[in-house]
């Protein structure tokens, strides 16, 4: 079960570090399409640009005192390589995830039982938005499973395995 939620964070992340790959053309450049199979890259800052599109078109508000970061980081421009298409979009998906289990954790934490049951129900939302239902894919559902009901049911373990394990590469601001 783990293992299935591993394979598909690892999946995910493998999306968003797509940058050993080298471009075709030879000219330091991305390609305009990757020659081994139907995805689209994206030409060097493309990617900003597709954060900050998704973060605007994302249906569900960043927890209060959260926010998205102005910008990705650097690890986001590869050098010798390529981004493929939606990387922005999963940054901003995993971003908004780790932020509502950063928020659950606190609130769990400070015994705040209505803040950490309101932040449990927008992480019910997970894999049903839909940049991580296009991207992610966990069909034995392991991770509302390992961390979703057991939030549900009062128990922070799951959560906080999630946040060590899937969260360090996805940052945003604490406003408060």
């Amino acid at each position: 079960m783990k293992a299935t939620a591993l394979i598909a964070v690892a999946s995910v992340l493998a999306i968003l570090l797509a940058g050993c790959s080298q471009p075709v053309d030879g000219s330091g450049s991305p390609a305009p399409a990757n020659p081994g199979g139907d995805t689209e890259v994206l030409a060097k800052g493309e990617i900003h640009e597709e954060y900050r599109r998704a973060i605007d078109n994302f249906p569900e508000p960043m927890p209060e005192g959260f926010a998205y970061l102005d910008a990705l980081g650097p690890e986001y421009e590869p050098t010798d390589g390529f981004m493929e298409k939606g990387a922005g979009e999963v940054a901003v998906a995993y971003t908004w995830l780790c932020a509502w289990e950063n928020s659950y954790i606190n609130s769990f934490d400070s015994g705040d039982t209505e803040s950490a049951d309101g932040a449990v129900a927008m992480l019910a939302k997970w894999k049903f938005l839909p940049n991580s239902a296009f991207y992610m894919s966990d069909p034995e559902d392991s991770w509302t499973k390992a961390v979703l009901e057991p939030a549900q049911l009062g128990d922070p373990s799951g959560v906080r395995a999630d946040l060590s394990g899937t969260c360090g590469g996805f940052k945003f601001d604490r406003t408060k």
